[in-house]
């Protein structure tokens, strides 16, 4: 009887607030509106048609199809000639066995025996065909095979005897990735929604090479190149709008900072760089309601597992205590730095992630899926906690606050029985998250006093240049000691997201900055006001409320220091933007 009280007073509140909301006016902007095509220009006529008859395209049209209208049988000859050349040369010249090239002899075996083409095998295969007609989107007309088209078998016998010489050359190792490395790349080029994807799912984990920003440019590049394609032919289409103009002119301030700054070219050109390939591809990309779900699970899984190795990094005693005030807190056993070697940045990443599974939560299709979802977000808040960045706590309890607040009376009903429960909770936790609770706002903390002199010095190099330094940690460690409080002159950033922008970009980005933030805000409100009740609308939600997480921690530290961050918070702004279209998935 108390549950269906409170159930009743939820749907209350929540039809006045939505009446409240609806009262407002303002302009739907989930209605699109028709817009008159323009008649093709030459130069994009010349474009189309070199696409459709270039002699790179019409290859790849021949190469695709000869393998679709071979029989399998023949990719089993090609394998075991390649693997057979390898075997003699090493065998007989070096004296030595590789049981890569027999492996690949063993696993031919079995195509021999199968008489059909590969286009039509692809078609039988129950996997396959979930996959690439199903997942991908690909027209399983196009794997149809055609006898007049097919490949003759002396063909795949030249190419494995050329497979097999290219391996006793190198290594068959090498050899054996080069050609199962093309096979998605020619997938993501033909659906670059792929590789976006792979990029989302991988992201926190190019940390663990050696040179992570560059591995993170390689990947974008791959994804706007497979996208430009797309787009030229006019498979991939953009609704150009406001805060698109801002985002272009946010990038053009980038890339002049880059260029008439205190920093470096390539610091400036980066930035540009990162910020228009993870606002576009993502506004190109993930459009759809079908790609958009899949986005924010790609970020939720890679969030689940990161959160798993940081909670076993502090169980097994591996967080580091470099970034904790020993004097104060030195009893909290360490700060969990996942793959990000910093807890903050980790802190960071976990806020743009952490609040996206309970759209699953709530509005799952199943309960396996919602407690699947309840399980990945108890993990995120869990290893949040264990980076023991305040700053990543008050932005985690306003995205929980606001999503539970504006989602459904159901999350309604939650938020007012979870906030009993969580203030009776209160004298049961741990006395270190107390305290290092209570200490936020303190002013005789090391952490707090350190950021506060940092904001002085920053304000006094601001109105020196007030159009900027550049970005970069160079052009800030050349400028900033001139002004630094004392104590502050080796300070990398200036530990806040709005400082941050006026220091890069002066008055003129920062204000650019601010209109991009109030049209996300604006496209949050009219989201809220129109969009119905169901799973697309929990995600939207959550994805606003990870922005405005991340935002609430850019009060007391950097979101940019780190260049993979910087390109995932305009991912997920572009994410909130294209939440406002009304697709038919």
């Amino acid at each position: 009887m108390i549950l269906e009280k409170l159930d009743r007073l939820s749907d209350w509140i929540f039809r006045r607030v939505s009446k409240a909301s609806a009262s407002c006016g303002g302009r739907d902007l989930m209605e699109g509106e028709r817009v008159e095509v323009k008649s093709p220009s030459r130069i994009y006529r010349w474009v189309l048609r070199w696409q459709e008859h270039g002699l790179v395209f019409r290859w790849k049209r021949f190469l695709f199809h000869g393998f679709l209208n071979s029989r399998v049988s023949d990719v089993g000859v090609l394998l075991v000639l390649w693997g057979a050349v390898e075997l003699a040369w090493y065998g007989f010249a070096l004296h030595t066995f590789h049981f890569v090239s027999l492996g690949r002899i063993l696993a031919a075996s079995v195509l021999l025996h199968e008489p059909q083409s590969c286009g039509r095998c692809i078609q039988r295969s129950r996997m396959l065909r979930g996959f690439l007609f199903s997942f991908c989107g690909l027209s399983e007309a196009a794997f149809a095979s055609h006898r007049k088209t097919r490949t003759p078998s002396v063909i795949w016998l030249l190419m494995g005897g050329i497979m097999g010489i290219l391996g006793c050359l190198t290594s068959p190792i090498a050899v054996t990735v080069g050609v199962s490395a093309s096979l998605p790349l020619i997938l993501a080029f033909s659906v670059p929604e792929l590789a976006f994807l792979t990029a989302l799912l991988f992201f926190p984990f190019f940390n663990l090479l050696s040179h992570p920003t560059w591995w993170l440019f390689c990947t974008v590049l791959l994804c706007g190149l497979a996208c430009l394609g797309k787009t030229i032919s006019g498979k991939r289409q953009l609704e150009w709008g406001h805060t698109d103009r801002l985002v272009l002119l946010l990038g053009f301030l980038y890339a002049m900072s880059g260029i008439v700054s205190f920093g470096r070219l390539s610091d400036g050109l980066l930035r540009c760089f990162l910020l228009l390939t993870g606002w576009f591809l993502t506004r190109l990309l993930l459009a759809s309601p079908q790609w958009r779900q899949r986005a924010v699970e790609c970020l939720t899984l890679s969030s689940t597992i990161s959160a798993i190795l940081g909670i076993l990094q502090y169980v097994l005693g591996k967080a580091p205590l470099g970034w904790v005030d020993t004097a104060r807190f030195g009893d909290i056993g360490g700060r969990v730095c996942g793959t990000f070697g910093n807890p903050n940045l980790f802190a960071i990443f976990l806020l743009f992630t952490g609040t996206l599974p309970l759209a699953g939560s709530f509005e799952g299709k199943s309960a396996a899926e919602r407690w699947r979802s309840f399980f990945s977000f108890v993990l995120g808040g869990v290893c949040l906690l264990l980076t023991w960045s305040r700053g990543a706590w008050l932005g985690w309890l306003a995205a929980v606050l606001l999503f539970l607040s504006v989602c459904s009376r159901r999350s309604l009903s939650v938020l007012m029985v979870g906030s009993a429960l969580a203030v009776g909770a209160i004298p049961f936790l741990p006395n270190t998250v107390l305290r290092r609770f209570q200490s936020i706002g303190n002013f005789a903390d090391t952490s707090a006093n350190y950021r506060l002199n940092t904001w002085r010095g920053v304000g006094r190099m601001i109105r020196a240049h007030p159009w900027g330094i550049g970005c970069g940690e160079e052009a800030f460690r050349r400028v900033f000691p001139t002004y630094a409080v004392s104590g502050t002159e080796r300070v990398m950033h200036p530990h806040q997201v709005f400082l941050e922008a006026i220091t890069e970009l002066g008055v003129v980005g920062f204000f650019v900055f601010l209109l991009i933030l109030w049209r996300l805000a604006v496209c949050f409100f009219d989201f809220c006001k129109s969009a119905r009740q169901g799973r697309r609308r929990a995600e939207g939600i959550s994805l606003f409320c990870a922005l405005l997480g991340g935002i609430i921690m850019g009060l007391f530290d950097s979101l940019w220091y780190h260049n993979g961050l910087f390109w995932l918070f305009w991912i997920v702004c572009a994410m909130c933007e294209n939440s406002k279209r009304r697709e038919n998935a």
